[in-house]
């Protein structure tokens, strides 16, 4: 029980330091990206390379994590989130946010199978639930970073170029205690042993689409993957357009952002275990339908909205739901493999999890800049795409709760 507190206390630190750099990062991202010169196009396409460019890593890099332990990858993952920070400090064009942006895409790459394999590691029967106490160390990341964001660009302390320059020197004193304190979850037993470790990572990558495959023609996960595909999604596009509906559209300011984020993340903070048990005692078949099914009425009500509280009361409850669906999937995933494949269906997921976003901000980029083209208003443009999407997401309820009539997952059954 000492040992797996100490697990669970260091990975839950790993996860508030992501939650603080990812949170700001994917906030400020397209609004730094619009103050130098990028377009509504540009602006999609940076959003699409985020993802893109994890499409075929993720699976290589979580059968990786079976080889070389987690704790690497969590680390090295982290330190490209830091690295991007300084790129975008650095920036002065949108050409620079770009290159950061790709690298902050190969961080989530080594970041996420690993971080997900960990808690599988660690929890038993109650993936959820575990699961849900690490996001809370992502909240407090992000609350503490979007406190200090706040104030900052509210009182003129610093303007967004040197926002991710302190983000930068934070960033690395963070990696320090990271790296001191970081357990390793994987034993020795079910780690998988390789007798050239070099030749055997140049095959993982030469490997990785018959994993894909292979992982996309299991009974199980072929539909779980699916259902992380529509959640990925609706969370990606409303993650990376809210700040812009709100500055745009709703007409509030830069700052204003921060404050949103801080008093929602707040709000949700007490709730993850809740959200994260509601799989591990209803499955998670049913909360992933209802929760995209109130998403998506969130995305049209959200462009109603007159005034900051109703923006925080919507945004709380879009990130509640979407938490609530994320968790339940990767229980799903977590149950349905062998321990020996856990790494490996991970990666499978996160491919799943990358390509939903970039179909995301790939298919809705177009529809975005063509409402901008027409209206010459960035928060017109926006508000229609917000409706737009919300449409298309309850159409994928709707196939998603036809093809998932007969799936059941049991916990015993890896």
């Amino acid at each position: 029980m000492i040992n797996l507190n100490k697990k669970l206390f260091s990975i839950t630190f790993a996860s508030g330091v992501q939650g603080a750099l990812q949170g700001i990062f994917m906030a400020y991202l397209g609004l730094h990206a619009n103050y130098l010169g990028a377009s509504a196009f540009i602006i999609g396409l940076i959003f699409f390379s985020r993802n893109f460019f994890q499409i075929f890593l993720r699976v290589p890099f979580g059968e990786l994590s079976q080889i070389t332990g987690r704790r690497p990858l969590i680390l090295l993952g982290c330190g490209f989130f830091v690295f991007s920070y300084f790129l975008m400090y650095a920036a002065e064009t949108w050409r620079l946010i770009f290159g950061s942006t790709i690298l902050f895409a190969i961080g989530m790459a080594f970041y996420y199978p690993s971080l997900f394999s960990y808690i599988g590691d660690i929890a038993t029967d109650n993936y959820g639930k575990v699961n849900g106490i690490v996001f809370q160390g992502s909240d407090i990341g992000l609350i503490l970073s979007a406190l200090i964001t706040n104030y900052s660009l509210r009182n003129d302390l610093v303007d967004l170029k040197n926002l991710f320059g302190y983000g930068f020197l934070i960033g690395i004193l963070c990696l320090i205690v990271m790296f001191i304190i970081l357990k390793e979850s994987i034993d020795e037993v079910n780690r998988k042993v390789v007798t050239n470790k070099l030749n055997h990572i140049v095959n993982i990558f030469r490997r990785s689409l018959n994993s894909l495959v292979g992982l996309t023609k299991h009974d199980i996960l072929s539909r779980v993957y699916l259902f992380q595909f529509i959640i990925s999604f609706t969370e990606f596009f409303f993650v990376s357009f809210i700040p812009l509906l709100i500055v745009f559209h709703i007409g509030l300011f830069e700052e204003d952002v921060a404050n949103i984020i801080f008093v929602s993340t707040c709000v949700v903070f007490l709730f993850k275990p809740f959200l994260g048990s509601i799989s591990d005692r209803f499955g998670f078949k049913r909360p992933v339908l209802v929760g995209l099914s109130l998403n998506s009425i969130i995305l049209i009500s959200i462009t109603f909205s007159t005034n900051i509280i109703e923006v925080i009361i919507l945004y709380s409850l879009f990130i509640s739901f979407s938490i609530m669906c994320y968790l339940g999937v990767n229980g799903a995933t977590s149950y349905s493999v062998d321990e020996k494949m856990r790494g490996l269906a991970m990666g499978g997921l996160g491919f799943w999890v990358s390509f939903g976003r970039s179909f995301s901000s790939g298919f809705l980029t177009p529809i975005w800049s063509y409402f901008e083209s027409i209206s010459d208003d960035k928060g017109i443009a926006i508000r229609n795409l917000f409706w737009i999407s919300a449409g298309v997401i309850l159409i994928f309820v709707g196939i998603l709760s036809n093809i998932s009539k007969n799936l059941v997952i049991k916990k015993n059954s890896k």
